[in-house]
């Protein structure tokens, strides 16, 4: 996926779960640049990449199996990654866009991928859209599948169930 418009949720604490403004994009800071070659991103296992060990096995299938599905339905491809770490960035935003960019997530020639990506360490999450994905799940959109799907369920610990919520309604959306 190629130039992503991003939507940026910073969980500064998943207790709470409060958005402020602070917490927001700034489309017009400047990004330090991080070549590709000088970060050890993981490699893909599939559509759910459960690097920080969050999910059960029984989890993962079941994301697996719905991404799968969907994919074979539209073409659309949804990926998943929970990372402890994003070093050698400082920002999430920047990682998720690099990590789906590296990955190639979506179909080149349609650009319709979708990267949610987690760290929960920071208490961070990010959706990274495609250009092709942009068109149809804005800003606004996927923010309002944050605020609504995903963050209340992991204000009650339950992260497995905040990305099953959050992947259906970006599903509705999506079609």
């Amino acid at each position: 996926m190629k130039n992503y418009l991003l939507v940026l949720l910073v969980l500064t604490n998943f207790i709470s779960c409060k958005t402020s403004s602070k917490n927001e994009v700034e489309f017009t800071r400047e990004r330090t640049e991080i070549q590709h070659e000088n970060v050890n991103f993981p490699e893909p296992r599939g559509f759910v990449n459960d690097f920080d060990n969050i999910f059960t096995p029984d989890q993962i299938l079941d994301l697996e199996n719905r991404l799968h599905a969907y994919e074979q339905q539209t073409s659309n491809q949804i990926a998943v990654a929970t990372v402890n770490s994003i070093e050698p960035y400082d920002e999430i935003q920047w990682y998720a866009t690099d990590l789906a960019n590296y990955w190639g997530i979506g179909k080149k020639e349609r650009d319709n991928g979708l990267l949610i990506l987690l760290n929960k360490n920071k208490r961070e999450i990010w959706i990274a859209t495609g250009i092709g994905t942009e068109k149809i799940l804005t800003d606004k959109i996927v923010k309002d599948i944050i605020d609504s799907s995903i963050i209340p369920e992991f204000k009650k610990g339950s992260y497995y169930d905040g990305i099953v919520k959050g992947v259906e309604e970006i599903k509705v959306k999506w079609n």
